[in-house]
């Protein structure tokens, strides 16, 4: 796919004016969006990024800077033009409950509909068209409480769809989803990303989800400059292990993932490969026992086999069947 940017920000300030005062929420932002892509802001609460949001979709004004979409300064465009450039999807639920999926996809019609609203034959093409898109054909006639959350997120991505947008903005659109309905509005967003060429932007909490499965991060830190790159291009550099300071969470440069950092009470030296030594691993951190290759400072070893583990401390062999008996020889 040819590659085309569609966003710019330089040196935005966002923030809101109250009576003619302004409250800076961030200052300095660089950075730029290309089409084809799934780009994810992620940051701490109070970061700004749903400002941020906001300032990209147009809903409150930027304090300075500018933001360039399509080459065109944003704020030279017209709100009706902007329908036709820009659609939004929200962290809201949606309240209309009695209306149906189909119906609420054609909402995204409105900005060629006219005064009226009457859909045309084209139309209804385009509705039809982002139903499939999302997979939704079988919830064309529900109506709208009747839904899950995850497939109300389908129909509020579809009518986005149906709104013809060279660029999608989501605020949180896995907030309100069970981790399995999450991958699979991520994906969902991923997959149109190279079936559509559109730019979808997003903010989300979900930092696995994110580094797993967005082609560009955005980074944003209070009071420090916008950080943008490949998940990939940001674990080698050592930007995301200290990005999220914090004891509880290590940032995992093999895997390009963050997990939780527990104080260990006790090291074992771990031998073994395999998957039954990755999971012996994962169990021994997880109650506080330091996995080691080290024998100097180990109390025990633990060899991982094809189907049990040996415990040698203090002259004895204790052999176990399952991690949940490993657990409890150690804790003896």
């Amino acid at each position: 796919m040819n590659r085309q940017e569609t966003i710019r920000l330089s040196d935005l300030r966002i923030g809101y004016r109250v009576r003619n005062e302004e409250h800076v929420v961030a200052e300095g932002l660089d950075a730029s969006i290309s089409n084809g892509e799934l780009t994810c802001l992620l940051g701490r609460n109070g970061a700004g990024k749903s400002t941020l949001l906001r300032t990209l979709a147009a809903f409150q004004p930027p304090l300075g800077g500018s933001i360039r979409l399509l080459g065109r300064a944003l704020t030279e465009y017209s709100d009706r033009a902007l329908s036709h450039l820009l659609g939004v999807v929200l962290t809201d639920k949606c309240d209309l409950t009695n209306m149906t999926v189909a119906d609420l996809v054609a909402m995204g019609r409105a900005p060629y509909t006219g005064f009226w609203g009457a859909l045309t034959a084209s139309d209804r093409k385009e509705v039809d068209r982002a139903v499939a898109a999302v997979g939704i054909e079988s919830l064309a006639e529900r109506k709208i409480r009747t839904l899950s959350d995850g497939e109300r997120q389908k129909a509020m991505i579809a009518k986005a769809l149906a709104q013809q947008t060279p660029v999608i903005l989501l605020d949180e659109p896995t907030a309100f989803l069970d981790y399995p309905s999450k991958v699979e509005i991520m994906q969902l967003l991923h997959r149109l990303t190279r079936e559509t060429g559109k730019t979808i932007f997003l903010s989300t909490h979900d930092l696995e989800l994110a580094l797993q499965i967005a082609d560009r991060i955005w980074l944003m830190k209070r009071g420090e400059p916008l950080i943008t790159g490949t998940p990939e291009d940001l674990s080698i550099d050592g930007t995301l292990a200290s990005f999220f300071p914090q004891k509880g969470i290590a940032f995992d440069p093999t895997t390009g993932l963050f997990r939780i950092r527990n104080r260990y009470r006790m090291e074992v030296r771990l031998t073994g490969d395999g998957l039954l030594r990755d999971m012996a691993d994962k169990a021994l951190r997880r109650v506080g026992i330091e996995p080691s290759v080290s024998d100097e400072t180990a109390e025990a070893t633990v060899a991982v086999a094809s189907d049990r583990f040996t415990i040698q401390r203090d002259g004895s062999v204790v052999e176990c069947r399952s991690i949940a008996e490993l657990l409890d020889a150690l804790d003896r």
